[in-house]
């Protein structure tokens, strides 16, 4: 068991203490599992995702920009698209935010730029597809 006077302020319980989980006080080795998964599928396959979660990115938000009930707010850096929905107020985005959840459709939480609400996608999951990304947009139309 390790012990160190300097970690009793985090200690409540004289039964246990977060340090006494890890070797050497220290975290866990967290680039590993992206170490191993680069070993397994190679560089390239990064490379690849990236690239067309880039590419999605610029196309839903020219698809943004074709629909009038939303306003694309900058031109998407890297796979963030920031949107809003011409009209809403906070609670309205909080509410189709959680209808949304709710129904396992999709997890889009609201953001705000300057106190004005807005919504982004920052797409980092390869699998996801602009016929995904053009359903959330659709249901903003109601």
């Amino acid at each position: 068991m390790q012990k160190g006077e300097y970690l009793e302020a985090l200690n409540d319980s004289p039964d246990h203490n977060p340090a006494d989980y890890g070797f050497g006080l220290t975290r866990r080795v967290r680039g590993l599992p992206l170490w191993f998964s680069m070993a397994t599928h190679g560089i390239q396959a990064y490379r690849d995702a990236i690239a067309l979660n880039n590419q999605l990115a610029q196309d839903i938000a020219q698809e943004i920009g074709q629909r009038p009930y939303l306003t694309l707010i900058r031109e998407p850096e890297l796979s963030v698209v920031v949107f809003e929905r011409n009209g809403w107020d906070q609670s309205q985005y909080d509410a189709w935010s959680e209808q949304l959840l709710t129904s396992g459709e999709a997890f889009v939480l609201p953001s705000s730029h300057l106190g004005r609400p807005n919504l982004r996608f920052a797409i980092i999951n390869p699998k996801t597809s602009f016929e995904d990304l053009k359903k959330i947009l659709d249901s903003l139309e109601d």
